[in-house]
């Protein structure tokens, strides 16, 4: 499954969100460590919602600048 991540650069690294899935919420102190992070934030936040008995967020369409995150 692919979901989009905002990532924004900030003064000492960067923030990474999701719009589909609001609590993914991670940094990195590089981009690429952002990137990687990524992936582990929002492999979480779906777990969570799993052992909730929630059903996942489908993924919406990409918005131009966001990065594409495959879990």
């Amino acid at each position: 499954m692919i979901y989009y991540a905002k990532i924004q650069e900030l003064e000492n690294g960067y923030l990474v969100t999701f719009r589909d899935v609001p609590e993914a919420i991670t940094e990195g102190s590089t981009l690429s460590e952002a990137v990687d992070t990524a992936q582990d934030a929002l492999k979480t936040a779906l777990e969570f919602d799993t052992e909730k008995g929630l059903s996942h967020p489908r993924p919406t369409p990409k918005h131009l600048g966001e990065y594409k995150i495959f879990i």
